[in-house]
C-alpha cells in the first residue's frame, strides 16, 4: 500500500505459534518465550539477516510485570544487533494489528525499511474464571425482566 511519500509497504512473511484451549498443552508457556520462538522461526524461514532489521514492534495482549517489554526481549535474540530500537504496545485483542500498523507507519514515514512486528499472549500471565464461576457462563442465568403493568 503506498504511503503519503510513495513508499510501498508489504508484509513479507508471517509466523505464529500453535494455539490451543487455555489450560492445556501451552499452559506453562510464557508470552515472551512464544514471541522469541516465533521471531526466531521467522528469521530462519526467510533467511533474513538480522542486521537488516531496523526496529522491533511487539504487541502484548496482557503485559507481564516480569517482562514488561517483550519487544525488547525479542530484539535481544542473537540474530539481531543489540542497538536496534524495540518497544511493546498494548491494545488488548488488537495488539497484533496495532503493531503491524505502527510498523507500516514507520516505513511510510521513512524511519525504517525492515521492521519485525508481532504480538503475543499467554494465558498463564493472567487469572481466568473457572467456567462455572464465569460471569458469562450458562450457570448464571439472567433474571427475567419484570414487566411494567399499564
Amino acid at each position: 500500500m503506498p504511503g503519503g511519500n510513495g513508499r510501498r509497504v508489504a508484509v513479507v512473511a508471517g509466523c505464529r505459534t500453535p494455539f490451543c484451549r487455555a489450560g492445556t498443552v501451552l499452559k506453562d508457556a510464557r508470552a515472551v518465550d512464544l514471541a522469541r520462538l516465533a521471531a526466531r522461526e521467522l528469521v530462519h524461514r526467510t533467511n533474513l539477516d538480522g542486521a537488516e532489521v531496523d526496529q522491533v514492534i511487539w504487541g502484548q495482549v496482557v503485559p507481564s510485570a516480569l517482562v514488561p517489554n517483550v519487544g525488547r526481549e525479542v530484539s535481544l535474540l542473537p540474530q539481531f544487533p543489540k542497538e536496534i530500537p524495540a518497544y511493546s504496545l498494548n491494545r488488548a485483542c488488537a495488539s497484533a494489528n496495532q503493531a503491524v500498523t505502527a510498523a507500516h507507519d514507520q516505513i511510510v514515514l521513512g524511519h525504517a525499511d525492515v521492521i519485525l512486528a508481532g504480538a503475543s499472549r499467554a494465558s498463564p500471565t493472567f487469572p481466568s474464571w473457572p467456567r462455572a464461576a464465569s460471569p458469562t457462563s450458562s450457570s448464571r442465568r439472567a433474571r427475567p425482566r419484570r414487566r411494567c403493568s399499564a
